[in-house]
């Protein structure tokens, strides 16, 4: 679900198309940077201080977006969402798939097989229901996920 809203609805709220290139192009250069220290991190202080973090950092970025409408004028407060929202989706990539490689140690391949395939599922389904939902109805949902 959080893919379809990162790549489908979080760029419609930005206008001008150059501005909403670079805030994705924000996005993705601090997962990737944020995967790498996350994964470093939850090395010696634990999976469940990241994940916290992730779960923090997702929460706070949903919140605003639901109860904020942010003014087109404001083009930094978007780059520094795409850029916060980042650092919570690099705590959660690196940590679910460190978790399922040591849960499923002997059967690897179908746990993470099953891993993309909901993954897939979920965000065709966000897909197919976006244009009938609501934008705070949408929030409501990733937050109650």
């Amino acid at each position: 679900l959080t893919q379809a809203f990162i790549f489908g609805e979080f760029p419609r709220l930005v206008d001008d198309d150059s501005t909403k290139f670079f805030v994705m192009a924000t996005f993705g250069a601090c997962d990737a940077i944020s995967s790498i220290v996350l994964g470093k991190l939850s090395d010696r202080f634990g999976r469940k201080l990241c994940l916290a973090v992730g779960t923090l950092v997702h929460g706070t970025v949903y919140g605003v977006l639901a109860w904020y409408t942010v003014p087109q004028h404001r083009a930094p407060v978007f780059f520094v969402l795409a850029g916060v929202w980042a650092i919570g989706d690099g705590a959660f990539n690196t940590q679910l798939y460190a978790i399922l490689g040591a849960f499923f140690e002997d059967d690897a391949e179908s746990a993470f097989a099953n891993l993309k395939l909901f993954q897939a599922m979920s965000t065709a389904a966000a897909f197919f229901y976006a244009p009938y939902v609501a934008f705070a109805i949408k929030m409501y949902i990733l937050l109650a996920w």
